[in-house]
């Protein structure tokens, strides 16, 4: 990476201009506004500096040992769903109308959540 970071995962594909970094959050560690400065400081800023990676990976993954609610950046208390839901927009938003991020390339941003509290208990 530009800046002797890496990734903690990487995608690439011969049919995909440069690499798919995914920046990997434990949800239940970190704070709402963490999380949004993180997507755009890290995932953006940082792994999606190269100008050959135009797409990017946020995956968030909630335990649900730390944390139950998170705080959006107006101060919105929600639930994961809540908080995954609000940087899935902000994700659109900065490649969208933010110049910087516009700047680097970056065309197509992802956030995946997995809420492992969800788990299915039919076959238990």
């Amino acid at each position: 990476m530009p800046n002797e970071q890496r990734t903690d995962i990487r995608f690439m594909h011969a049919s995909v201009r440069g690499m798919v970094p995914v920046e990997l959050k434990i949800a239940d560690k970190w704070s709402g506004n963490d999380l949004f400065e993180k997507l755009r400081l890290q995932l953006c800023g940082d792994y999606l500096r190269d100008p050959a990676n135009e797409n990017g990976i946020y995956l968030l993954v909630n335990r649900g040992e730390e944390r139950k609610k998170w705080k959006l950046p107006d101060g919105k208390p929600v639930s994961f769903e809540g908080v995954v839901q609000g940087l899935r927009e902000h994700a659109v938003q900065l490649t969208t109308t933010d110049r910087e991020i516009r700047d680097l390339g970056v065309s197509n941003l992802e956030v995946i959540g997995i809420d492992l509290t969800k788990r299915s208990t039919k076959n238990q």
